[in-house]
């Protein structure tokens, strides 16, 4: 009789521990792969300053960071292999995103232009 008993509760419980007991379902994520960036700095006059620059390309996109504010310097990158204008504007803070960077490009010339000053160089997309 124990025995029909135990059975007969594992029946009726079991349902339940298997709602409690549920798994989360499985989840996908897919990671985004960001390439990082290498700033070399070439020219810059007395006057300027050293600028620091981090980022990184996502999505074909760049993402940089500056470790200094602008008021409205006119910054340019173009592609180094082809001449091609990537991007020329003004900006005002330390952040810029550049939309829609070539698969192919490999390093990106930068200018930067405060008044008289100008600081050039060099990104090296890996």
């Amino acid at each position: 009789m124990k025995n029909k008993s135990f059975i007969l509760f594992l029946f009726l419980i079991f349902p339940c521990i298997n709602v409690f007991c549920k798994a989360e379902p499985e989840v996908e994520y897919t990671l985004r792969q960001k390439k990082k960036i290498l700033w070399t700095q070439e020219h810059a006059s007395t006057r300027a300053p050293g600028l620091t620059l981090t980022g990184y390309l996502e999505d074909q996109s760049l993402f940089l960071s500056f470790n200094q504010s602008f008021n409205d310097a006119r910054v340019v990158i173009l592609d180094s292999a082809t001449g091609n204008v990537v991007y020329d504007s003004r900006i005002t803070g330390n952040s810029l995103i550049v939309p829609s960077i070539d698969k192919s490009c490999s390093t990106l010339y930068l200018e930067i232009t405060i008044g008289q000053m100008k600081i050039t160089g060099e990104i090296y997309l890996d």
